[in-house]
């Protein structure tokens, strides 16, 4: 072989390495391109789940502060569009923080991250962050202005946002303009909603929102009070559990926020005192009651059902509100039982140290002695 075919050769090994070289590149971005929007249609479904799921949209509420028009259930004022950032139930932590500082997004991969940029993406290719690049933009409005109940539009637009050397991008897909810029508030109905965008209509309020107010023990050896026979004897509510602003802790008991129809469950506790009757009282007299038998060295729950309904003037602070409270009636106490205390040293029990049938032995967690939980039954 002469020196030109060897030229020549080389010359077309080095065009087909380049060329072998370009392909494995371009299939690897292309690779990853496809990975981001697999990325993306997750995290889509991830905030499209969190929105219509009701344990999340109350917690979402009670965080965001300009939501509390729903909280209150008294209708919004305007019908205008407003940033909110999403919460996982029970959570004080935005899933996806966007309407304040540090904003918070996703990586490439899904992974959660600070440094994401929501606002001012600038033409297409704009001043955005690389390892944190895309995140949601999300806003609410009420479909009808001052009417209770109304429905509320959702719009979750996504951002991807990097640097200017981003690859990515001009190739995924999202709401920007003709003009570069993007409508993180979407003031129009012709705002196009694109693949990855998310829009729905959902209650203003979850649907068959609930409390829990309960007497629970303050440390694991206090004892529950006293519990009279022939007579009943409040049971103290020092707990509650409300994410829905419908009740609230008063004197021992409770009151309703808000209007409507409740249907409630009771539950008390007693050890060794015979027979027993828990009592629900409104107004101080008996609303509903259970019954329960606790035999010697025996702890029993009485549990019962009951429905009840709130009406305007009969919500905290108004002129006829309803209180409520929870009592115990105990048949014998369990020093009158000759049962022996479980505290040394052992010597017959006394009230104090079987406060409604409770011994007040240490407990590894605080106990809870009497609760009621009540679900709003006409949202």
């Amino acid at each position: 072989m002469g020196i030109v075919e060897v030229l020549v050769a080389a010359g077309l090994l080095g065009v087909v390495t380049v060329g072998v070289s370009s392909l494995v590149v371009n299939m690897q971005t292309e690779q990853k391109r496809i990975a981001i929007r697999s990325t993306i249609s997750d995290i889509k479904n991830r905030y499209s789940a969190l929105i219509t799921d009701n344990k999340s949209w109350t917690t979402t509420i009670s965080q965001n502060a300009g939501m509390n028009c729903l909280a209150n259930n008294n209708g919004c004022p305007d019908e205008n569009p407003h940033a909110f950032d999403l919460y996982l139930p029970g959570s004080t932590v935005p899933f996806n923080r966007t309407t304040s500082t540090p904003y918070e997004g996703f990586s490439e991969s899904g992974t959660p991250c600070s440094g994401f940029i929501p606002t001012n993406p600038g033409a297409r290719f704009g001043t955005g962050n690389d390892l944190c690049p895309i995140g949601y933009s999300l806003v609410w409005q009420a479909l009808q202005a001052n009417v209770p109940n109304t429905m509320v539009k959702i719009t979750a637009r996504l951002v991807y946002n990097g640097t200017a050397q981003n690859k990515f991008q001009g190739s995924v897909e999202t709401s920007y303009t003709s003009a570069g810029t993007f409508p993180l508030y979407d003031t129009t109905a012709a705002a196009p909603i694109a693949r990855y965008d998310i829009q729905l209509t959902r209650n203003s309020t979850a649907v068959g929102r609930q409390f829990t107010v309960a007497h629970d023990g303050t440390s694991g050896t206090d004892p529950a009070g006293n519990c009279g026979t022939g007579v009943d004897t409040p049971r103290t509510l020092n707990f509650i559990n409300d994410p829905s602003g419908l009740a609230n802790l008063t004197g021992g008991g409770f009151t309703f926020q808000k209007a409507g129809l409740y249907k409630c469950s009771i539950m008390s506790i007693a050890f060794s005192v015979d027979s027993f009757t828990p009592r629900l009282m409104r107004n101080g007299a008996m609303f509903a009651s259970g019954n329960g038998f606790a035999g010697r060295w025996s702890q029993v729950s009485a549990n019962f059902d009951t429905s009840l309904t709130i009406l305007d003037n009969e919500v905290a602070g108004a002129p006829s509100q309803a209180s409520f409270g929870l009592t115990q009636n105990c048949q014998t106490l369990p020093s009158q039982g000759g049962v022996v205390s479980l505290n040394p040293p052992n010597t017959a029990a006394r009230i104090d140290s079987f406060g409604l049938g409770m011994p007040t032995n240490p407990y590894t967690t605080n106990p809870r002695y009497a609760s009621v939980g009540c679900t709003k039954m006409d949202d």
